[in-house]
């Protein structure tokens, strides 16, 4: 059979990119009736930043050069949850909910210097609006720092629900964050699309019963989306 466009991006290859087309066929095909965007990195630029940031403060406390493997690790947690592994890994005497702390005032210093979302996002977030999709943000972040960015971007029209850290005890790879915002949206979790960054979240939102579209982007490229049922790049 010829490889049409079509069928190329049902094929789970990574050498195709996101676009309104795209989606579209996506939720033909899937019925999809309610989209979710994780945050950092899909929408806004900031999952390289923090990722910084967590360097920083690895390297200036402890002395500790974080490997590739520990930065591909952090891709998609909540920092409380990376922090306690670093602290049992490396035995450091330290309390995690200060080194959190730390990571969130760094992090916040460095929130006015986003001006703008990804690369196509806009695009996309309208093209769904215009199209009567509703749509939600599933975060491990912290509300305060997403409701800022979102505030800041102008970008609060396009959310239902915005579901963070706060909202739940569980978090990503587990699906209780996932399962939340299909209860917000009111909408069956078979029936949501959701595009996601990292293994951690994939990994969520599959365990949820969702549609996955895996993204690719720049750094986090050797993240593993392969249990995304399509995987893109921006």
């Amino acid at each position: 059979m010829e490889r049409t466009e079509a069928t190329a991006w049902i094929s789970n290859s990574a050498d195709e990119r996101m676009d309104k087309l795209t989606i579209a066929r996506i939720i033909a095909k899937y019925e999809i009736k309610a989209t979710i965007f994780d945050f950092d990195g899909i929408l806004v630029d900031t999952e390289n930043v923090g990722m910084e940031v967590t360097k920083r403060i690895m390297m200036e406390k402890f002395g500790i050069a974080l490997n590739e493997e520990e930065v591909g690790y952090l891709y998609g947690l909540v920092y409380s949850e990376f922090y306690s592994e670093m602290v049992k890994k490396y035995k450091l005497d330290v309390d995690v909910q200060a080194l959190v702390d730390h990571q969130d005032k760094r992090y916040e210093a460095e929130l006015g210097r986003f001006k703008e979302c990804m690369p196509g996002a806009l695009e996309i977030l309208e093209f769904l609006r215009q199209h009567g999709i509703p749509t939600g943000i599933c975060s491990g972040s912290r509300r305060v720092h997403v409701g800022k960015l979102v505030e800041n971007l102008g970008i609060s029209k396009y959310f239902k629900i915005i579901i963070t850290v706060e909202d739940s005890n569980q978090h990503k790879p587990n699906a209780k964050p996932y399962f939340l915002a299909a209860k917000k949206l009111k909408i069956s979790p078979k029936k949501c699309l959701v595009f996601e960054d990292s293994e951690h979240g994939v990994k969520a939102a599959k365990s949820a019963g969702m549609i996955v579209v895996g993204v690719k982007i720049g750094s986090q490229g050797r993240q593993n989306l392969g249990k995304a049922d399509i995987v893109v790049n921006t």
